[in-house]
């Protein structure tokens, strides 16, 4: 992707191909979380060399763009869909969705590997259809089997 590209409109439209999420590789995902766990230790850091910092300001998460993302990967995948993708799995762990997957905080490389290609398709309000969260369970699932 060349700079031009990174037009933040051009690039949201851009991670999607006929309604869906571009697929990415399971590497990209793996390195997107990976640059997660890092900025979230960094964040900790600097929030306890912080002793006046209110409680709310304790409280608050991070956000990590795609243009971030892009610097952590080292294939072609499209780093606004790495962005989105990643996304998805961080929504279904925080919700406990894949607690049997994930073990020290890292989760299985079959989650990655799905979620790398799994269909996921646009609504015109969101990036992504909410239902397809328990469809994506179900097929890790049934991949077990």
């Amino acid at each position: 992707m060349n700079d031009q590209e990174y037009d933040p409109r051009e690039l949201i439209k851009s991670a999607y191909e006929n309604g869906r999420i571009k697929p990415v590789t399971a590497s990209a995902l793996k390195a997107a979380a990976q640059l997660e766990r890092e900025v979230a230790a960094r964040v900790e850091q600097l929030k306890a060399s912080l002793p006046d910092l209110s409680e709310e300001d304790k409280n608050r998460g991070f956000a990590i763009g795609a243009t971030a993302y892009k610097a952590a990967l080292q294939d072609d995948s499209h780093p606004q869909a790495v962005f989105l993708r990643n996304s998805i799995i961080s929504v279904m762990k925080m919700t406990g969705m894949l607690g049997e997957w994930t073990h020290d905080g890292v989760l299985e490389d079959k989650v990655y590997e799905l979620a790398a290609v799994f269909e996921m398709n646009k609504t015109p309000t969101r990036p992504f259809h909410p239902m397809i969260l328990p469809k994506f369970i179900e097929t890790l699932k049934a991949q077990e089997k």
